[in-house]
């Protein structure tokens, strides 16, 4: 989540974004996650994992000192029922975040190779997160929230057993949530993998046309997104997906928080002429950006034509444990810039549309590309009155290969600077909290560096114009 100053206007404008926008939108008002590997912790000792303690199925049951009906160590862990009687019609347990800290452990047994997805639904006000240990209590993954936040800020993450030991699914709330809270803990088993063989582009397309792709249903029967389920099946393996870009636009793929210590995935998205367009070393939906959330590869597609997306794993490991899986989506429809607009004075104009939460917000979001002699974007801001402004340009986080420099001008020939901003160490850029005197600004953006000069140099920017500073 983004960080504001304290000022009074910060009281106004909340997360400055609005709640009543698409969850793809850069107008969406939620927590913006953290990454999988935040939590590193041990839960519990290994040698005590001997008792078994069983959920009670009551809703609540807090103690006068702080403790619950469920145990926070693996020796304490609650028992799941068995494997056999899973499904998304019945709970494994309907429970509570009783007090704040409290941290509810569930035991489960998986089949060896079984996969199962389990999701926790919070009843009232809690961010709640989930947690998978193996047997030593070592953290096999963490989920803040489900990929483009088809169930809000409730989270979920895919499990495959390696073998006959149990796990652990840890159920707690993020920091500053509201207690107490009752929930639900869902698991459903699952079966499929990639459809192979898929080593090639050529596998992948084959696959695609006779429909032994492996692609699936949404698991949380999200509308408009396509899931994959794959496993790295041999040293040095890679797998092929071919997808149709349905419509023009930006297109996401991204991978689900999976409980997995042995996959590292990395992914490369190249087009129907063979050239890469987009690289994600770190593909996990993690839920931050400075505008968009970071999905692994957000990139400019074209109705009909064919894209296709591989998947490697950095670690040395195969087989069981290897498990990936993938959603792909549409973004809510967006603007693209206007070609030509390397002159100020033939600027792409960007809309700020005022927020009908909060009075005096304006944001305004479009995309485009620095690919070949494209080396610089100009956009106009227009605006009604004079406000601060802050630019987000998103590029390494939606798996661009394009480096850029951001300047604000307060008038078209940029004799009049009002800021500049460079590349972070995630490769995006964002200006914070520059004063437009006028009713106008000038943004240009420059390519720096390119990884490819012909292909993959696209990015996202997000436009913000307010009355008093936001931002740290």
């Amino acid at each position: 989540m983004r960080t504001f100053l304290p000022f009074c206007f910060a009281a106004i404008i909340g997360c400055g974004k609005d709640s009543d926008s698409s969850p793809n939108s850069p107008g969406k008002d939620v927590d913006r996650g953290a990454s999988l590997g935040a939590d590193s912790g041990e839960l519990g000792s290994p040698s005590s994992d001997t008792a078994e303690a069983t959920d009670s199925g009551s809703v609540g049951g807090a103690g006068v000192d702080g403790s619950d009906a469920i145990g926070d160590t693996l020796a304490t862990a609650a028992l799941l029922r068995s494997w056999e009687s899973w499904g998304e019609s019945v709970p494994l347990a309907l429970d509570a975040i009783d007090h704040e800290n409290d941290r509810d452990l569930y035991k489960m047994f998986i089949p060896p190779d079984g996969i199962a997805f389990i999701s926790a639904h919070s009843f009232g006000l809690a961010d709640l997160k989930l947690r998978v240990v193996d047997s030593s209590g070592s953290t096999m993954g963490v989920s803040r929230m489900m990929p483009h936040r088809v169930r809000g800020d409730d989270p979920g993450v895919w499990v495959q057993a390696r073998g006959p030991q149990p796990m652990f699914v840890e159920v707690s709330a993020e920091e500053g949530s509201v207690y107490p809270s009752a929930y639900e803990l869902v698991g459903i088993p699952v079966i499929g993998e990639d459809g192979e063989p898929n080593d090639s582009s050529a596998d992948a397309s084959a696959r695609l046309s006779d429909g032994s792709a492996g692609f699936r249903s949404s698991i949380v029967g999200e509308s408009g997104h396509t899931e994959f389920l794959g496993l790295i099946g041999a040293s040095g393996d890679t797998d092929h997906w071919a997808f149709d870009a349905p419509s023009d636009g930006l297109m996401a793929w991204s991978l689900w928080p999976v409980a997995s210590t042995v996959m590292d995935a990395r992914m490369a998205l190249t087009d129907a002429s063979g050239a890469e367009i987009g690289w994600a070393d770190d593909p996990d939906y993690l839920g931050v950006g400075s505008w968009f959330d970071d999905v692994g590869l957000l990139v400019p597609v074209q109705s009909g034509q064919r894209y296709t997306l591989s998947v490697t794993n950095d670690r040395p490991a195969f087989g069981a444990g290897t498990l990936y899986v993938g959603v792909a989506t549409m973004l809510a429809s967006l603007a693209q810039e206007s070609e030509p607009n390397d002159d100020p004075l033939y600027a792409s104009a960007v809309g700020l549309d005022e927020s009908t939460v909060h009075p005096g917000y304006r944001t305004g979001a479009t995309y485009g590309q620095l690919n070949a002699t494209d080396a610089l974007d100009v956009f106009r801001l227009s605006m009604s009155e004079p406000a601060y402004i802050s630019v987000h340009v998103q590029a390494g986080t939606v798996g661009s290969g394009v480096q850029v420099r951001v300047t604000a001008w307060a008038d078209p020939y940029g004799a009049d600077v009002l800021g500049e901003a460079s590349v972070d160490a995630g490769g995006d850029a964002s200006l914070r909290d520059v004063w437009v005197a006028g009713t106008e600004a000038y943004v240009r953006i420059e390519a720096v560096s390119r990884r490819e000069e012909n292909s993959g140099n696209h990015y996202a920017v997000g436009f913000e114009a307010y009355p008093v500073p936001l931002h740290d």
